[in-house]
């Protein structure tokens, strides 16, 4: 039994998220450039970006996307194995900041809670 929850582990594919600030640059676009060139695809690649205009861009490119705060977004993050949030705290502040104004606290609480 332990032999097949081994071999089950290994033979299943990493849900990783990336994001950064702007989205889609920066180390995290670095890294994602870098790991679907070395891993291909053995691991499943996830954007989240805060802007429609990406969103569009990356869905377009048939990269799986989601917009940060949506229900998709929550949904999604509840399948997520590595989350990698590559961006300077100053910029985290910010983007916290903006969700508060625009959604209030709950919607923040919610994120900080699958980090």
């Amino acid at each position: 039994m332990i032999n097949n929850c081994v071999v089950d582990l290994c033979m299943k594919k990493i849900n990783i998220v990336f994001c950064s600030f702007p989205d889609f640059s920066s180390n995290a676009k670095a890294l994602y450039d870098y790991m679907v060139k070395k891993y291909k695809d053995n691991m499943n690649y996830i954007w989240v970006v805060s802007s429609d205009e990406m969103l569009k861009k990356l869905t377009d490119k048939r990269i799986e996307t989601y917009k940060l705060g949506t229900k998709e977004y929550f949904e999604k993050m509840k399948q997520i194995d590595v989350f990698l949030l590559l961006m300077q705290i100053l910029q985290v502040k910010k983007i916290i900041m903006r969700y508060i104004l625009n959604y209030g606290t709950e919607l923040v609480e919610k994120i900080l809670d699958l980090w």
